[in-house]
């Protein structure tokens, strides 16, 4: 049976490492090589395994494994043939994965979501416009009008975005390594059509989680939306 991949742990990590069940009701082992070993179970791809207790339960695995020490975690479905070919696996890929977990040793991902209104469409969005729609016999005089509004809004929209980015930025300052934003705002997509979703993950060291937290409730009134805070998790962003 093939082998689902769950995570790389640290040599550390690995000496702690005890089997539990994993996805599919399957063990979970170590799969060792040199200082550096890869969490495994069984797996059939053939059974449907895309709902999310499945999802929940591999979490889970890495994040036991992650509450062990460093890990550098696997996108679901990351699958080899048997124990031979996660070997070569591992010599292959050994120093990148080595180097990766000094880079990650000690530190946690928190991840922040903001959430802003959009800016509504109206013509005073842009200066220079009526305040009444356009009545033109051109229509595509009527179509720039209303494209310069779209895009007006749009410049706006941007613009606030960028601003809560960098206030978080700011605010957080000395207290993350790293971050990466999910989307760009254009890109971004809220639960509602008048919502726009920001998401921003962190890289920080553990020992400033506490701090971390505190900071950005103390400061979620700057940041130009609700704020929601997630973490600390095993640092799926920054491999």
């Amino acid at each position: 049976m093939k082998l689902l991949m769950y995570c790389v742990l640290s040599a550390g990590a690995a000496k702690s490492f005890i089997g539990k069940k994993g996805v599919q009701d399957q063990n979970t082992k170590l799969v060792s090589h040199g200082d550096i070993a890869v969490a495994v179970s069984p797996f059939d791809p053939a059974i449907s395994s895309l709902d999310i207790q499945t999802l929940m339960v591999y979490h889970d695995i890495i994040d036991y494994c992650f509450k062990l020490g460093t890990v550098i975690p696997f996108r679901f479905k990351t699958i080899l043939r048997d124990e031979a070919e996660v070997r070569r696996h591992l010599e292959q890929r050994g120093t990148d994965y080595e180097s990766t977990l000094r880079r990650l040793n000690g530190k946690t991902e928190m991840g922040m979501r903001l959430i802003l209104d959009k800016i509504p469409i109206v013509n005073s969005v842009v200066e220079g416009t009526p305040d009444h729609d356009v009545n033109t016999e051109n229509p595509g005089m009527s179509y720039l009008f209303k494209r310069r509004k779209i895009y007006g809004q749009q410049m706006a929209t941007d613009s606030r975005c960028q601003e809560s980015i960098e206030a978080a930025k700011k605010v957080l300052e000395g207290l993350y390594v790293d971050l990466k934003v999910e989307s760009s705002p254009k890109a971004g997509s809220g639960s509602r059509e008048n919502e726009i979703l920001i998401s921003i993950y962190f890289l920080v060291e553990r020992e400033s989680v506490d701090r971390f937290r505190t900071v950005t409730e103390e400061n979620k009134s700057i940041l130009g939306g609700r704020v929601l805070i997630s973490g600390p998790w095993a640092p799926y962003n920054f491999v």
